[in-house]
């Protein structure tokens, strides 16, 4: 039997240690990037776990989508146990899609930006109800348009 060519070999070497960190994003690709700069080179995380879907970690908040929360909370809680996770980083961000689609886009985009970072806000009390043992840093990326655009983070307390 012959062996088969693999269609692409990646250049990164492949990373086996553990990591402490767990990132929870929104996935809007205007920011991966970003992000993935923020967690790298702004918070120290050489590596990190991740969970990037529409609107972040605002799942963990939405009552109205039980099962969406449900899985979210699942996923977190397996990531925190079985690889030990640390800190989890709670990343929102400007003119979410997600936030616009939830409120009808009935906000204006600083009301938007408002729900985001009161959302943001909350998750440090959010997370530590299941699991208490994890920090939690919230974050909201928006974008400045002198000198840039370029992304800026902000912690919210």
């Amino acid at each position: 039997m012959t062996e088969r060519k693999p269609d692409f070999v990646a250049t990164i070497p492949w990373h086996d240690a553990k990591v402490s960190t767990l990132a929870i994003w929104c996935s809007d690709c205007r920011f991966q990037q970003q992000f993935d700069q923020f967690l790298r080179a702004g918070l120290g995380a050489e590596a990190f776990d991740k969970i990037a879907v529409p609107g972040g970690p605002q799942f963990l908040l939405d009552d109205d989508r039980p099962k969406l929360g449900w899985a979210g909370r699942r996923w977190l809680r397996f990531l925190v146990e079985h690889h030990e996770i640390k800190t989890v980083v709670c990343i929102g961000h400007e003119d979410c899609g997600w936030y616009k689609d939830l409120t009808g886009g009935a906000l204006g985009r600083e009301a938007l930006n408002d729900a985001v970072k009161a959302d943001l806000a909350r998750m440090p009390e959010a997370i530590r109800a299941d699991l208490p043992q994890v920090e939690v840093r919230p974050f909201f990326a928006s974008i400045a348009r002198v000198p840039g655009p370029v992304v800026i983070f902000e912690a919210i307390a």
